[in-house]
């Protein structure tokens, strides 16, 4: 399964921090990581954003409910990015958080990733799989394959 963590493109205080630079890397150990496992056929894609904005803006910004999409080609109004090609959806399944800034942006590189292996790990412990997919995929096991990839990287989850 491709797994991608990002940070929201609204967290534009993180972009220009090297907290960004972190995050990529974190993403990439993540890739690499669970780039071989399947928690369920209907799922090729997880896509999991960080809504990291100051305290005083983070009324602005509320994460969207989970959502699969089994197949989607967007339109060129519909997206951000202008590619020759339409962007398509494939078995994917998006979700966001929030990210506590003032304690993302104030770590040192170990104490980020441990931040957002906790914020990861309690989200997904309490989340709702929308109904296209709840019974086929595998919550359980992916939870512990994640906390095992955050403790593969000195976090403490």
């Amino acid at each position: 399964m491709k797994i991608e963590l990002f940070i929201n493109p609204t967290s534009l205080d993180v972009k220009e921090s090297s907290k960004f630079a972190e995050i990529n890397e974190l993403n990439e150990l993540m890739t690499k990581h669970f780039i071989e496992l399947s928690y369920s056929k209907a799922v090729e894609n997880y896509s999991i954003g960080m809504i990291c904005v100051r305290n005083e803006f983070l009324f602005f910004f509320t994460p969207h409910k989970p959502k699969y999409y089994k197949e989607k080609i967007f339109s060129e109004k519909e997206t951000i990015v202008v590619t020759d090609e339409p962007l398509r959806w494939y078995k994917q399944l998006n979700c966001e958080l929030i990210l506590d800034f003032n304690e993302f942006c104030n770590s040192s590189k170990q104490e980020g990733y441990n931040i957002i292996a906790h914020t990861v790990m309690d989200f997904l412990e309490q989340l709702k799989y929308p109904v296209a997919i709840r019974k086929s995929f595998d919550k359980e096991r992916f939870n512990n394959d994640m906390r095992e990839f955050f403790r593969s990287i000195g976090c403490d989850v």
